[in-house]
């Protein structure tokens, strides 16, 4: 069996069970509650190791990992250092919001579809409550007091 602190008798039959039952070296190395560096040593040593190259045999992970319930807690100021084109992009995704101007109506320009920007009312580009965005067209959104930061106070030299 494994002793960490006399790593001379270790079973040659359990650790390359362990790594053939692992899907990467990695987990078989915690599983042997080894550092890495020891148990590539003896991997090696054993004929055994096999690094993961492109982490074939491991489980994608899902891309639609967001869900609506993480929506609802980011637009209940949760979290607000989440990046607003991925909120724009949840609000769409989740039908809280329509690609179509809040201000105008307008939904394409010269026969094209418009891409509509996500407008913080109160000018806080971290602030995502629901109350406070809209969905307006660049034009509108120009127009807008807090846009590109307009907000700001610039000060005087």
């Amino acid at each position: 069996m494994l002793n960490n602190f006399n790593m001379k008798k270790i079973d040659k039959e359990y650790f390359i069970k362990v790594v053939n039952e692992s899907l990467t070296m990695r987990q078989a190395c915690i599983t042997l509650n080894m550092q890495f560096s020891t148990f590539k040593r003896w991997a090696e040593k054993f004929n055994c190791y096999k690094p993961n190259q492109g982490a074939k045999g491991l489980k994608k992970s899902n891309p639609n990992y967001f869900t609506e319930n993480d929506l609802k807690d980011l637009l209940e100021g949760k979290r607000p250092s989440y990046q607003t084109y991925k909120v724009k992009l949840y609000l769409l995704r989740y039908g809280y919001k329509e690609n179509k101007c809040d201000k105008c109506g307008i939904t394409e320009w010269n026969g094209k579809p418009l891409n509509m920007e996500l407008h913080h009312k109160n000018g806080v580009s971290y602030d995502h409550r629901l109350e406070n965005l809209e969905m307006i067209c660049p034009n509108c959104h120009a127009q807008t007091d807090t846009y590109r930061s307009k907000n700001k106070t610039k000060e005087s030299s």
